[in-house]
C-alpha cells in the first residue's frame, strides 16, 4: 500500500528536480501523445545502481531537443542521476512505491480533464 505522506514529502523535498516540477506544474509542460489517446509525461521507473543505491526517475525527460523517451531504464537512470533529476531512496521498495504512486490528486485531475 502506498505511503502517501512519504510520497508527498519526497515531492516537497525534491521540488527543484525537473521531473518533480513537471508533476507539480503539469500545465507548463508538453506531453507525449500515445496511440491509445492517453498522454505520457514521465513513465517513472525504479532501479538499483551499481553501488546498491535505490533510485526513482523518469524515463521521459525534457531535453533541449524536446521530450526524449528512454527505452533502456539503465540509460535513463544514469542520465537522470547525472542531471540531478532522480530521487534516491533507502530501499528499492520505497523507490518502486514512489514510481508507481507519485501522481497526486491535482496531477490526476489535470490530465483527466485533458482527455
Amino acid at each position: 500500500m502506498a505511503d502517501q505522506k512519504a510520497i508527498a514529502r519526497a515531492l516537497r523535498e525534491n521540488a527543484s528536480k525537473p521531473f518533480v516540477d513537471r508533476i507539480t506544474n503539469p500545465q507548463n509542460y508538453e506531453v507525449i501523445n500515445n496511440p491509445d489517446g492517453s498522454v505520457s509525461t514521465h513513465k517513472m521507473a525504479a532501479e538499483i545502481d551499481e553501488n546498491g543505491q535505490a533510485w526513482a526517475f523518469p524515463t521521459i525527460v525534457q531535453t533541449p531537443e524536446g521530450l526524449n523517451q528512454f527505452d533502456n531504464t539503465w540509460e535513463a537512470m544514469k542520465y537522470n542521476i547525472e542531471n540531478e533529476n532522480a530521487i534516491r531512496f533507502n530501499s528499492i521498495d520505497e523507490a518502486l512505491d514512489f514510481s508507481i504512486n507519485y501522481k497526486n490528486s491535482e496531477f490526476k485531475n489535470y490530465y483527466k480533464n485533458k482527455r
